[in-house]
């Protein structure tokens, strides 16, 4: 019974949600015609932007379920990759928005996250290269859910498809301009977390996993506000292991 009245509640919420959008918003957001998608995009925009100035984030919140519940963990492709683009769109409406940003970024965020580890090609690029752009745009607030991002990043890195890798590798760059910028005034960072995890992959054999590490231990010692001694102990073994790797960017990076 339990069960059945979550579900009567999850379908009504649905309900209510849709009856929010513009008619056709839904089936234009997934149209073959480009322009209806974005028209569909902009829609959405819109219906983001009135809540934000009504401060209603609940609202906000019930559309990204309704995305999520109905597109990023459809069994179709094309309902997939349409759920992608609206995480997007729905980022780009909270512009001027940062504390109310800060509110829902991991709302935003880590349903697209989750997606990194699709088993489509497609929906793996997809979601790397949005969550870029989403990042550009937030900025500093993804700090909130750095180590969540990082974390699952780190895989991509070594990704038998190279659109994945490619783009994994345009994420990492914003990642470290993002942590460069705002690691020295962010003092809830959990820093801990972010060197465990780093230092529980130093014992990858893949050379693509490697030298990412490696040039993360290099980014985060160039930041003046923050010093590895305490963390050396963790993770100088397996660098010291890198020396000898068959892999000469390896080798190299680990010197």
């Amino acid at each position: 019974m339990i069960e059945s009245t979550s579900h009567s509640k999850l379908k009504s919420e649905n309900i209510n949600v849709e009856l929010e959008f513009p008619p056709n918003i839904l089936k234009h957001l997934n149209d073959r015609n480009q322009d209806k998608r974005e028209q569909a995009g902009r829609d959405l925009q819109a219906i983001v932007a009135k809540n934000l100035d009504k401060k209603n984030l609940v609202q906000i919140e019930k559309i990204l379920n309704f995305f999520q519940d109905n597109y990023l963990r459809s069994a179709t492709v094309a309902n997939k990759k349409t759920g992608i683009e609206v995480f997007v769109s729905i980022v780009n409406g909270f512009k001027n928005h940062s504390e109310e940003a800060a509110r829902l970024v991991h709302r935003m965020v880590l349903p697209i996250v989750e997606c990194f580890n699709d088993t489509e090609q497609r929906i793996r690029y997809n979601a790397i290269k949005s969550l870029y752009y989403m990042c550009k745009e937030l900025q500093g607030i993804c700090m909130l859910v750095f180590n969540d991002v990082f974390e699952q990043l780190i895989g991509k890195i070594a990704d038998f498809d190279e659109q994945v890798k490619d783009a994994a590798s345009l994420l990492n760059n914003t990642l470290k301009t993002i942590i460069t910028d705002s690691l020295p005034n962010n003092k809830q960072f959990d820093m801990r977390r972010f060197m465990k995890i780093l230092t529980d992959k130093m014992k990858a054999v893949n050379p693509f996993i490697r030298v990412f590490l490696i040039d993360w231990i290099n980014t985060i010692d160039e930041i003046p506000s923050v010093t590895l001694l305490v963390y050396l102990p963790s993770f100088l073994e397996d660098l010291l292991v890198m020396l000898s790797d068959k892999e000469k960017d390896v080798r190299s990076k680990a010197e």
